[in-house]
């Protein structure tokens, strides 16, 4: 796609929003329901291109792609009307006779960028939150997916007025001219570093943006945690999506005196999970290009194996893998990792978890195993992150009514649900004075006793 294609397209979205349609009620949920017809239409192509892109298991691909959009869809329209009210405000004394109230007004026209991990989900996700809020869309899926990203884009294309909601395919170059461009929002999801170059770019026309970004996910398994379902939990968490997930567990700190059983329960799991050799599951995925396969495997050089840590190139296999870290802070506890490699860490005092979670970026999730408040307590209250998970990984992020997004480091905006709507809309100030009396004493010419009698108002 050239340049001046994607001018085009973005023109063409602010001639159809221009014409005021998105903002009913009626054109939204229409449009909602277009896209649940639209997912489900395309569940077999999609769960196909996913299988092909990432190996994606199908039981994964319906679950976490294609199932999330359908049930946000259902969610959004069953509260739709509600959310789409004016807020009304109280009088005051100072103003008695005003009428004051906020609107939910649509932003206008938004850029969703994608990533490749979820590619399905995390672009869809965003498009129920925008079409609610009845903006128009341009949709930018990630091109380290290619077959998922051009079915992304025939579906699209099909059930959708490109005024509406495009697709533009492409890699860096037609990125790089998407930003150029000038949009009522921006939201992305993606690593770190590309949402600093995204945020650089929307400050150049003041462009609000929600970044949803990465973050090393720590787990604390305390001492009095159960650990068997702690270490089925983090295994599954760390492998699902071949531990290619924002908020997978990145690394546990685990009591001391339960260290040696949750290795052994975790090597259990992996086992029972996916057998003796992974590679042959049908359920395990593969990491998503030879690059990132690379990247991994550095991550691996110099660092204790203790369980797994075989691989084969030509398939992008890595096994589920358990680390001891070695050396003074080495590089798989520096970044993120985004994959099947599972740092154990010992630790004997709360404390020293708390002083390495607050010596690090805030991560978008922290995972706590245990049954004693006192941990909780010093775990919740000293750290920060976008969000606090007890007993369960990954599994809060199904709950339709908290907000999903990080903090810091790990991003900042949220949605999902009433969350999605609020992020792509703007509240608008409707002021509306009834009575056409004034207060004299507000205006010119001022004497001390126009000063007094607006202290004694003012009560100050």
């Amino acid at each position: 796609m050239k340049q001046k294609d994607i001018q085009d397209h973005i023109a063409a979205q602010r001639t159809f929003f221009s014409q005021n349609t998105t903002r009913e009620y009626h054109f939204r949920m229409d449009q909602l329901s277009c896209l649940a017809k639209a997912i489900r239409a395309y569940e077999k192509p999609l769960t196909k291109a996913l299988n092909a892109d990432m190996k994606k298991p199908a039981f994964e691909a319906f679950t976490s792609e294609i199932a999330v959009p359908l049930l946000d869809i259902s969610f959004t329209k069953k509260h739709l009307k509600r959310w789409m009210k004016p807020t009304y405000y109280k009088k005051t004394a100072l103003l008695p006779f005003a009428k004051a109230q906020t609107i939910p007004e649509p932003r206008g026209n938004v850029l969703i960028i994608a990533p490749w991990n979820y590619p399905v989900h995390l672009a869809l996700l965003p498009l129920v939150s925008s079409i609610a809020a009845g903006n128009c869309s341009v949709i930018k899926p990630s091109e380290i997916t290619p077959e998922t990203s051009r079915v992304l884009t025939k579906m699209i294309a099909e059930y959708f007025d490109p005024g509406f909601i495009t697709c533009i395919e492409g890699a860096v170059q037609e990125t790089q001219w998407l930003l150029e461009e000038q949009y009522d929002y921006i939201f992305f999801t993606g690593s770190t570093h590309v949402g600093k170059i995204v945020m650089g770019a929307a400050a150049k026309h003041l462009t609000p943006v929600t970044l949803e970004l990465g973050g090393k996910c720590p787990v604390i398994v305390g001492a009095d945690a159960n650990i068997n379902q702690a270490a089925k939990d983090i295994v599954w968490g760390n492998c699902v999506n071949a531990g290619q997930t924002c908020i997978a567990p990145n690394h546990v700190f685990v009591h001391e005196s339960q260290k040696d059983a949750f290795i052994a329960a975790c090597k259990t799991h992996i086992h029972t999970l996916y057998g003796k050799n992974p590679q042959k599951s049908p359920d395990y995925a593969r990491i998503v290009s030879g690059s990132h396969f690379d990247r991994l495997i550095g991550l691996l050089k110099g660092q204790g194996i203790l369980c797994g840590g075989t691989h084969n190139k030509k398939e992008r296999y890595i096994a589920p893998t358990l680390i001891s870290p070695k050396g003074k802070n080495p590089k798989i506890m520096q970044e993120e990792i985004f994959g099947p490699l599972l740092p154990i860490i010992s630790f004997s005092e709360t404390k020293e978890v708390v002083t390495h979670i607050q010596s690090h970026p805030s991560p978008l999730a922290i995972y706590l195993y245990a049954k004693k408040s006192i941990t909780k307590d010093m775990i919740i209250p000293h750290t920060k992150s976008g969000a606090v998970s007890v007993n369960s990984v990954l599994s809060y992020t199904a709950h339709p009514n908290l907000p999903f997004g990080g903090v810091g480091n790990s991003g900042f905006g949220a949605y999902h649900g009433k969350h999605g709507f609020d992020a792509f809309t703007y509240a608008r100030t409707i002021y509306t004075q009834n009575n056409p009396q004034r207060l004299a004493f507000r205006f010119p010419p001022y004497s001390a006793k126009t000063l007094r009698l607006a202290k004694k108002i003012f009560r100050i």
